[in-house]
């Protein structure tokens, strides 16, 4: 199957990275959503996110911090990992994300 990387509200309503795995046909969704990230505030929100292939199951996934009104920093997962990475310089993605890199 594939996998999609996403940015939605978790149980406690505060918006988190996730990553589900669908069936090759892309109908079908494979178990539960795999919490990425775990942002418990709205001090703390993902937004801007951008995911890269290198493989079958290698990808990178590159997203912004946000508070209410301005941009905190830029981080990223790698799919064998379970802890997000900030990147220490700012680097600010495109409005718009590719769907496929």
């Amino acid at each position: 199957g594939y996998k999609i990387v996403f940015i939605q509200e978790n149980e406690n309503g505060f918006k988190n990275v996730a990553q589900q795995t669908v069936a090759q046909n892309l109908g079908t969704v494979v178990g539960e959503p795999q919490w990425l990230t775990s942002f418990s505030s709205a001090e703390e929100v993902p937004r801007k996110i951008e995911t890269y292939s290198f493989s079958m199951n290698k990808f990178i996934t590159l997203f912004e911090v946000w508070n209410a009104s301005e941009y905190l920093y830029t981080a990223y997962l790698l799919s064998n990992q379970s802890e997000m990475v900030k990147i220490c310089s700012p680097i600010r993605l495109n409005k718009s994300a590719a769907l496929f890199g």
